[in-house]
């Protein structure tokens, strides 16, 4: 059995080792002793530098501060789990830049889908009264589904867009301005009314036929031509098909669509060869020296295109009137004025072959497109010039866009709209100069 001392916590005096309360025979101090729970013997006071003794036992302040130190813990504990904790108590100090993981990266949005132009012809006329002319035409969107639009005039942004066109199996819509609605046909006799104003569909009809022509004969009347060449009445209101009149047979003035490429902007134009009437043979008698290639017809005042009659290939313009006939009911032609169409290496420059689409002419300007060696790309045009219908004045002549296979010109007001495979440039009539580009929009 080990042998325990036990000493007075105050003078270092050993004690007896006797359960219960004793007193210091030397100082007086009381201790109460408890069996096997007695405390070990105190120290010796000593020095600072001195060691203490290994038989020096505990004191009551350093157990009271122990006591006090688990009480604390156990306290802590406590408000941690309590929902008064401060959660400040928890902080962890963030580990350096080295150890610190990648910032997460949002996703990317989803691409928005776009739609591509797709017209041959632009239809151009002030729809919203702010008088500037606007371009009526067609996009196409995925899963070859096209879309009717009428783009700004002021900026070329798309006023509206229409839901797909219905009817499309195959090939391309043929869109139609007409007063009060904008039509476009399918390929299987289907005709789709949109709002002028705002593009919503206001009817889908099926017709027996394709739809060839429109024409307007009132507010929201049309008269509609159909490839078998019958015609009916369209009420354009409710899209209610209507028996024809009589007089619809003599109708041969159509309102415009985007896939006409002999009447563009209320002008026709004729090719010399297998013209119709007494129009190509009058032209062959007057110009002697000139052999014209296509003719623009509109009103009294036309346009001829085409190249000298002897010698080289260089591509020509003229403009002539139409008086009175000359008593044997022969018309008789008067020539304005006559222009080189090229302004650059004449003798380099060609007309394309069997395209009425790459001339044309309003009022105001003419604009030629032709073939220059050295810059051509097959078939296409590779430049064009424009001019002053007053008197002839070659006003500029550029490139054609490197990229772009012309389709077609039209010129309207002072404006000429140059179309290409996939897109649309919009030339200032005087200087030649874009103004607007248009290939792709946000569907």
């Amino acid at each position: 059995m080990k042998a325990i001392t036990v000493r007075c916590p105050d003078c270092g005096a050993q004690l007896k080792a006797d359960r219960g309360l004793t007193e210091c025979t030397y100082c007086g101090t009381s201790i109460m002793i408890e069996g096997s729970h007695a405390l070990p013997a105190s120290p010796t006071p000593a020095t600072d530098s001195a060691p203490a003794p290994p038989g020096a036992s505990i004191s009551p302040a350093a157990i009271v501060l122990v006591c006090l130190a688990v009480l604390g813990i156990a306290l802590l504990g406590f408000f941690s789990a309590s929902e008064d904790y401060d959660p400040r108590a928890d902080y962890v100090p963030a580990p350096p830049p080295s150890q610190r993981a990648a910032p997460s990266v949002k996703p990317e949005a989803p691409p928005v889908p776009m739609i591509t132009w797709a017209a041959n012809v632009p239809v151009v006329r002030d729809v919203n009264a702010d008088e500037v002319d606007d371009v009526i035409t067609f996009f196409e969107g995925t899963d070859d589904k096209y879309h009717a639009s009428i783009l700004s005039g002021v900026d070329m942004q798309r006023l509206w867009l229409s839901d797909s066109i219905p009817g499309i199996d195959e090939g391309e819509p043929r869109i139609f301005l007409s007063r009060s609605a904008v039509l476009a046909s399918g390929s299987v006799g289907n005709l789709t009314g949109y709002s002028v104003r705002d593009g919503g569909t206001l009817w889908t009809i099926r017709l027996a036929e394709v739809v060839i022509e429109v024409a307007d004969v009132g507010e929201n009347l049309a008269v509609v031509k159909l490839k078998d060449k019958s015609r009916v009445r369209l009420d354009l209101e409710r899209g209610a098909i209507l028996p024809a009149e009589a007089s619809d047979e003599e109708i041969d003035s159509w309102i415009l669509s985007t896939s006409d490429g002999d009447t563009r902007g209320g002008a026709f134009i004729q090719r010399a060869m297998g013209g119709s009437g007494q129009r190509p043979a009058p032209h062959r008698r007057f110009f002697d020296d000139f052999r014209y290639e296509f003719t623009i017809w509109s009103g009294d005042v036309s346009l001829c295109i085409g190249k000298r009659a002897k010698g080289t290939e260089v591509p020509m313009i003229v403009r002539f009137e139409r008086l009175e006939d000359d008593g044997r009911q022969r018309p008789v032609f008067h020539e304005l004025w006559r222009a080189t169409v090229p302004g650059v290496e004449p003798l380099k420059a060609r007309l394309p072959t069997g395209f009425s689409t790459f001339f044309h002419a309003s009022e105001a300007y003419a604009t030629v497109a032709y073939i220059h060696q050295g810059t051509s790309r097959g078939l296409t045009a590779s430049r064009m010039a424009g001019f002053d219908m007053a008197d002839g004045r070659r006003l500029w002549d550029q490139d054609i866009p490197k990229q772009a296979n012309l389709t077609s010109l039209t010129v309207m007001g002072d404006r000429v709209y140059l179309v290409t495979w996939k897109g649309l440039t919009v030339l200032a009539g005087p200087t030649g100069e874009t103004l607007f580009s248009i290939h792709r929009m946000k569907q």
